[in-house]
């Protein structure tokens, strides 16, 4: 697999090194994916999809 490096701002960068150490992950690529896995797997994605539906009607 390609490595990709991400532009993280600066606060961004301080969130996840908190959410590292407080849950002792070893890496930015085990929390992120962890993170990602768990918030797509949560029935509450479905307000983030429903939030960018009604921006974009709005922006119509």
């Amino acid at each position: 697999m390609e490595r990709k490096v991400a532009n993280i701002y600066e606060d961004t960068r301080e969130l996840l090194n908190q959410v590292k150490d407080e849950f002792d992950f070893k890496s930015d690529d085990q929390a992120v994916k962890f993170l990602c896995q768990l918030f797509m797997a949560d029935d509450r994605n479905e307000l983030l999809k429903r939030y960018i539906e009604i921006k974009k009607k709005a922006g119509e």
